[in-house]
């Protein structure tokens, strides 16, 4: 996993940085410790000033569709602090839970659709056999 989030930062680096501006980091190891700073943040402005006039950035990057939050999230979580890694692993559970909670909710619908009408008003005369073969049809249909 490690890679991947790697390798997205080398392609946000390649767009967003020019032959002349690797030429410059270059020649930032050949200064005087005095000047290095300065020199760095200048190379960082020109960084800045072509990211700002790239036009086709997205195109470049292939990102038609996002990627999922649970994806995103793995590849985020290498550069984090311990800490943050914990928050991150806890959104990620509540984000789980929603997503159960969604799937709860069409189970219901399904059910509802599929009970007779009476039962509504009489809530005592349910047959279990029919909530048995709902709950092996939504099992067989989510590969539970």
């Amino acid at each position: 996993m490690e890679c991947q989030g790697t390798d997205k930062v080398k392609l946000f680096d390649s767009l967003y940085t020019t032959d002349h501006l690797q030429i410059l980091k270059i020649l930032l190891f050949v200064l005087s410790p005095e000047y290095m700073s300065r020199f760095a943040v200048f190379i960082k402005w020109q960084e800045l000033l072509c990211a700002l006039n790239s036009t086709d950035s997205k195109k470049r990057f292939g990102q038609e569709n996002p990627p999922d939050i649970a994806t995103l999230f793995e590849e985020v979580c290498q550069y984090c602090s311990p800490d943050e890694q914990v928050k991150i692993n806890e959104i990620k559970a509540f984000i789980s839970n929603l997503e159960n909670i969604r799937q709860m909710m069409e189970m219901m619908e399904v059910m509802q659709e599929m009970m007779p009408e009476g039962c509504d008003e009489n809530p005592g005369n349910i047959d279990f056999s029919q909530i048995s073969d709902i709950m092996q049809m939504y099992q067989s249909m989510s590969g539970l």
